[in-house]
């Protein structure tokens, strides 16, 4: 043999001994240490077994005993991991016993690292009528869309009435999120669970055409639109065609000349909100038409500015929400609203003015008057918590903690 053949078959042995070294070191001697360990968790629940024989199962049924409950009685020691100091795991790994016939069959399945036992251990498939996750309007009635299928891989179809049933009993009155738990077991005793999350929630808007009967707006001597946002008590106007809420300040904020509302309304006001309450807030456009005193009670805006994050209310917005002659919008202080008279003169509102009836009143454009500032939350906003009253108002979850040193 000539030494380049002799070279080639003496890199086809040692190619072939890599090989064989390679397969016993990283597949067949941990497959077999593996099921040594697999045997040794089998023999250790047949001696539990063995002392204690009344805790073996009925027809039909399943015992399972864990890595973790042998260890812990010290009928096994720790079982390794090849090749490692790592145990295996003693929460996922077990020994199932169930009766079969006139004797017992015993089912290992053992985890350990990225080798596994090769038996049944996973529950059956639940598949849930309806969405995971439901959400529904407070006071709206609610039936459980139930189970559509339930399946094994090994038992194939289970019947659904095998499914049990728990968790919470959902309270549509009452706002919250509710966990309905379905569970089903496989003939191995293999369990499975699925959960559904129901939430009771309470869109500002679907309260506010709710308590208007549909109108958007409320009226009269309203005492159940109260709201509390960033620290501060509004009162509930009415829903914008858009669905975005327009809300209003329940008092004065500061004392303003006609000129610089807007300036102090965007560069002070709105500026020291609570980042969490602007989440909330989206802009609106404000009605500022010019009007006359004939024009005072029209509930229809002529003139609309351009979208701003916060204003102030209109006459239109006044006479919209009267009745009987009375509006929960009128105060026992001069408010400016945003409707001038002329270049000189805008107007303003109260409850009454000394020896008048009127509700509103021209004044000079340099006087300073109240601000109740005008906010917008955006649609879709859902409460939190309150009850619309003044003691108790609605909330949208903007509350934030104040902390050591914080400015305001």
């Amino acid at each position: 043999m000539n030494k380049e053949k002799k070279s080639k078959m003496i890199k086809i042995v040692v190619t072939v001994v890599i090989v064989v070294l390679f397969v016993w070191v990283f597949i067949l001697y941990p497959l077999g240490y593996f099921h040594k360990n697999e045997d040794k968790l089998k023999k250790a629940a047949e001696h539990y077994f063995e002392i204690n024989y009344t805790e073996l199962p009925e027809k039909d049924q399943v015992k399972t005993l864990t890595l973790s409950d042998l260890s812990n009685e010290k009928y096994i020691d720790d079982l390794y991991v090849p090749y490692t100091k790592n145990v295996c795991s003693v929460k996922d790994s077990w020994v199932k016993v169930r009766k079969e016939g006139d004797g017992y069959k015993y089912y290992v399945y053992l985890k350990c690292g990225y080798l596994s036992s090769a038996v049944d251990h996973t529950g059956p498939e639940i598949t849930l009528n309806g969405d995971r996750e439901i959400t529904i309007d407070k006071g709206e009635s609610f039936q459980d869309p139930g189970i559509k299928s339930v399946f094994d891989k090994v038992d194939k179809e289970i019947q659904k009435s095998e499914v049990s049933i728990s968790g919470d009993k959902v309270d549509t009155n009452q706002l919250g999120t509710y966990k309905i738990t379905y569970t089903a077991y496989d003939s191995l005793d293999n369990k499975t669970t699925v959960e559904r999350v129901v939430k009771v929630v309470q869109k500002l808007s679907g309260v506010v055409i709710h308590d208007t009967d549909k109108r958007g707006y409320y009226t009269g001597n309203v005492t159940s639109n109260y709201l509390r946002l960033s620290g501060m008590l509004f009162r509930i106007v009415g829903v914008n065609n858009d669905g975005s809420v327009r809300i209003v300040s329940a008092e004065d904020i500061a004392n303003i000349d006609y000129s610089g509302i807007q300036s102090w309304l965007d560069n002070y006001y709105y500026a020291h909100l609570t980042d969490k309450a602007k989440e909330f807030l989206t802009e609106s456009v404000f009605c500022n038409d010019r009007l006359s005193n004939a024009d005072l009670t029209t509930t229809e805006c002529s003139t609309k500015g351009t979208k701003q994050k916060v204003g102030i209310l209109s006459a239109e917005d006044y006479a919209k929400s009267l009745q009987d002659h009375y509006s929960y919008l009128y105060s026992d202080t001069i408010v400016w609203l945003y409707n001038d008279k002329s270049d000189k003169e805008a107007w303003t509102s109260r409850s009454y003015y000394v020896g008048s009836d009127a509700k509103y009143m021209e004044f000079d454009k340099n006087y300073s008057f109240g601000i109740r500032p005008v906010l917008t939350i955006k649609k879709d906003v859902l409460i939190q918590g309150g009850d619309g009253s003044i003691g108790n108002p609605y909330t949208l979850g903007d509350l934030e903690k104040g902390k050591p040193n914080d400015k305001y």
